[in-house]
């Protein structure tokens, strides 16, 4: 990977909600321990990993409100019910602070969830008229070697968006729940960036 293309890439996530549910061990690198969990931010439930040296697990609380700051990281994984590999993501944890319930004044811009990323289109984008919606995914560049894969909508039916085009985008991450089968509980889960572009 070039200097270039790393410069070309952007990759921000700002969120403030509620720990939603208790963390649990998700896996170790170089001996620190890296938990996972879910952060409630208004009605979408988002994945977060953190490492154990920055948020040791006793201290994510259920209920908990924090401030996190970091970056939209995918991996693959066996989805059980559809029976395939899928990308999954969550947000890589850079920093957090608790949030003072008494500080009328400890928020983001008057948002609590914020995402600024730039890369290139992975496919041709998918134009979904009943929605008025233009889906595609991008891809994010990392570092050695690696690419995140956000998936991501933008209002509006624009065809115009193409394989390898280079977007830069601001939106917000959501949870997007659909239903798998009739029966209750089976649904598949994909969080989604809502964003507008901004160099297009």
């Amino acid at each position: 990977m070039t200097q270039q293309n790393l410069r070309a890439s952007k990759n921000q996530v700002r969120l403030k909600g509620t720990i939603y549910l208790e963390p649990e061990f998700s896996h170790k690198v170089h001996n620190v321990d890296f938990n996972r969990f879910i952060l409630k931010v208004g009605q979408n439930l988002l994945p977060c990993t953190a490492s154990g040296d920055m948020m040791p697990i006793d201290r994510i609380q259920v209920g908990q409100e924090v401030r996190l700051h970091g970056e939209i990281r995918t991996f693959n994984s066996w989805d059980i019910e559809l029976k395939q590999e899928t990308i999954k993501a969550t947000l890589y944890v850079q920093r957090f602070t608790h949030v003072d319930p008494f500080d009328d004044s400890d928020s983001f811009d008057s948002d609590d969830n914020i995402v600024h990323i730039k890369g290139t289109v992975k496919e041709k984008s998918f134009v979904c008229a009943k929605s008025n919606q233009t889906l595609f995914t991008l891809r994010v560049n990392r570092s050695a070697n690696k690419d995140d894969l956000i998936e991501v909508k933008v209002k509006g039916q624009n065809p115009k968006i193409t394989k390898d085009q280079e977007l830069e985008l601001k939106g917000k991450w959501t949870s997007v729940h659909t239903p798998l089968t009739m029966e209750e509980g089976v649904v598949k889960v994909q969080h989604v960036v809502e964003a507008k572009i901004l160099n297009g």
